[in-house]
């Protein structure tokens, strides 16, 4: 037997839950398979974050680069755009 297939087979006997695709080479390869994404999201769900108790903690977070850098100026080389972005540093 291949020996991709004996790693398939032996992930389906430990976990319950087949690959979702294997090769017939132990070299890298290209597989393509489909994904039953309407079945995942059945059984899944997005878990629901209580932002009420997070906002006061992410409402303190500054950026390392503040918004709208390129709306009044346009660095002209490298250089001036490295400098640029270092006098516009959130974090220091």
């Amino acid at each position: 037997m291949d020996g991709a297939l004996d790693v398939a087979e032996r992930r389906l006997a430990e976990t319950g839950r087949p690959r979702v695709a294997t090769t017939g080479s132990h070299h890298e390869d290209i597989a393509t398979a489909t994904v039953p994404m309407a079945e995942y999201r059945r059984i899944r769900r997005t878990p629901e974050i209580p932002i009420e108790m997070y906002l006061p903690v992410l409402m303190q977070y500054q950026p390392k680069y503040k918004k709208n850098a390129f709306t009044e100026y346009l660095p002209e080389d490298y250089f001036d755009s490295g400098e640029f972005f270092y006098k516009r540093l959130g974090w220091k």
